[in-house]
């Protein structure tokens, strides 16, 4: 079976990287059982790209956006091209995405 290729954009990367860090100061195991459900978030994307629902804006309309829910509300918001999958953000539920928040990413 072809895997498809996994790329985090800068922002995903800071995205991660910022959870991360708050987790570490606030738990350890918290942030290893995060760190752990990324990787299988990771492992799954590679495989079936297209097992995450697609992401429907504030007013319900699609986008050519998918998301993958993980661990603590956090999601990965990710597009698929050909063989590859971008995740653009890791973000939190609770924060509402706007198109700022996307813009350069596209």
């Amino acid at each position: 079976m072809r895997k498809t290729k996994i790329e985090f954009v800068l922002q995903a990367d800071l995205d991660l990287e910022a959870i991360d860090d708050y987790y570490y100061e606030l738990n350890r195991d918290v942030a290893a059982a995060f760190d752990a459900d990324v990787k299988r978030a990771i492992r799954r994307l590679s495989v079936n790209p297209f097992s995450a629902p697609a992401y429907e804006d504030q007013c319900g309309v699609k986008t050519d956006f998918r998301k993958m829910m993980l661990l603590y509300g956090y999601f990965l918001l990710y597009k698929v091209n050909d063989n590859t999958v971008s995740v653009y953000r890791v973000m939190n539920g609770k924060q509402n995405i706007t198109p700022n928040m996307l813009k350069g990413n596209s």
